[in-house]
């Protein structure tokens, strides 16, 4: 005996995110901020491999607001930073 119908007729109306989550077709806050954090670190890397003298200038400090920008990223994800 078979209950609910045909199954060749069946179809999915509605997909929730934790389901997504589950599946892995739906980041989750961590893994997203880990995804973030990477892909950052990634660019800062290239872009200091591709800089002369690196993150700093000639005089030592800090490449404009970019590296605060970057800095922040870095203490955010932390942990350190609250927002």
């Amino acid at each position: 005996m078979m209950t609910g119908g045909n199954p060749e007729t069946w179809y999915v109306t509605k997909v929730t995110a934790a389901a997504r989550q589950t599946v892995g077709q739906w980041p989750t806050a961590e893994s997203l901020t880990a995804s973030l954090a990477e892909a950052f670190g990634s660019a800062a890397e290239e872009r200091a491999a591709r800089v002369p003298g690196g993150d700093d200038d000639e005089r030592g400090e800090d490449d404009g607001p970019r590296c605060g920008e970057k800095r922040h990223a870095e203490e955010r994800h932390a942990g350190r930073l609250r927002i």
